[in-house]
Order: C-alpha cells, then sequence, then structure tokens
C-alpha cells in the first residue's frame, strides 16, 4: 500500500470516527458554481475577506478575461484561454469575468476560513 493510500485511509478512518471532516477541523469550507458569461461583466464570486484561493476554470469555447470590478475588458482583464484556468491565493474582493465574444461557460471554486 502507498504512503497516499496509507494516510487517506488514516484521514477516512478518523472522519469516520465522530463524523468531522478533516476539512471542518480546520475551519475551512468552499464554494463553487458556475455562470455562463457573455460581453458583459459578469459577477462571478462575492468578494469574501476570509478567501483563500480561488480557481476560476473557463470551459468555453474562447477565452475569458477576469477583473475586480464591472468594467473588466477584453482589452485590460486577465485572459483565461479556452480550457485554461486561473488561480489566486491573495485577493478576497469581487471577481468579475468577461467574454470576448459569444457566452462562455465559466466554473469557479473557492477556499474560505
Amino acid at each position: 500500500m502507498s504512503r497516499n493510500q496509507q494516510i487517506q485511509n488514516f484521514i477516512d478512518a478518523l472522519e469516520a470516527a465522530d463524523g468531522v471532516s478533516v476539512d471542518e477541523r480546520l475551519g475551512q469550507t468552499g464554494n463553487y458554481g458556475q455562470a455562463n458569461v457573455s460581453t458583459s461583466a459578469t459577477l462571478l464570486i462575492e468578494g469574501n475577506i476570509n478567501r483563500q484561493s480561488t480557481l476560476i476554470q473557463n470551459t468555453g469555447s474562447g477565452p475569458v478575461y477576469v477583473g475586480v470590478d464591472n468594467e473588466v475588458t477584453p482589452s485590460d482583464g486577465i485572459e483565461v484561454a479556452a480550457g485554461g484556468t486561473y488561480a489566486d491565493e491573495t485577493y478576497g474582493g469581487d471577481v468579475y469575468v468577461v467574454a470576448g465574444s459569444g457566452t462562455k461557460d465559466v466554473r469557479f471554486q473557492e477556499v474560505t476560513q
């Protein structure tokens, strides 16, 4: 049995013993969701001062652009290519996304303390 499997077995046994997950013990929780993003800036994730990290995935067929306010445009946002991801571990404010054209499927996950 690999070391990783031994660790996972230990975690599973610990959680089964009292019904409390490791994430709950650490005080972490999460949030995730999906948005259909068009050429108008869309609020993807509301600001959260307890945010520890954000992951954004563009599952659309063209790029999307990430910014910190509803003024983000394809010419000034951070590009996330089709099939690409964007990660951040420092910013706790609102996150907006805009598509260069059409409508794109964008997913997100955030971890909070």
